[in-house]
């Protein structure tokens, strides 16, 4: 019988997107694999402390969010010492050239755009995962 997979053996991921739909596509989908804990922020705004106590083994981040930008969102992470390594996956609408540069020059993992092809967000995800273990 297998055992079912513990919460300590799970992978946690940490949404910021104030798109409702999309964070319920995107949590549903890696939840339904078993393999992960799946937390989610509407906004950027206060964001820093929830990563702060949930330690996420990967951020995914919408760049057009009310309040703060996924960009200068993106700089505040980089720039605190304890969640800089934190692995950060934009997933946005935009498809601007210069908003794409700027997220990897901060030191986003990668840039999806939307709409969001679940499996090929859900692969590189998990190949992502799987070379931090």
């Amino acid at each position: 019988m297998d055992k079912l997979k513990t919460h300590m053996d799970k992978k946690v991921i940490l949404i910021i997107d104030d798109s409702e739909t999309s964070v319920l596509l995107v949590k549903s989908m890696f939840e339904l694999s078993g393999d992960f804990q799946v937390e989610s922020l509407n906004t950027a705004v206060n964001a820093e402390k929830k990563i702060l106590s949930l330690k996420p083994d990967l951020i995914l981040l919408d760049i057009m969010m009310p309040e703060l930008d996924g960009i200068s969102f993106l700089k505040t992470i980089k720039n605190r010492a304890e969640i800089k390594e934190i692995p950060v996956i934009i997933v946005s609408a935009v498809e601007n050239s210069n908003e794409v540069q700027a997220a990897m020059e901060y030191g986003a993992q990668d840039y999806v755009l939307k709409p969001i092809g679940l499996n090929k967000l859900f692969s590189r995800v998990s190949n992502y995962l799987k070379k931090t273990i």
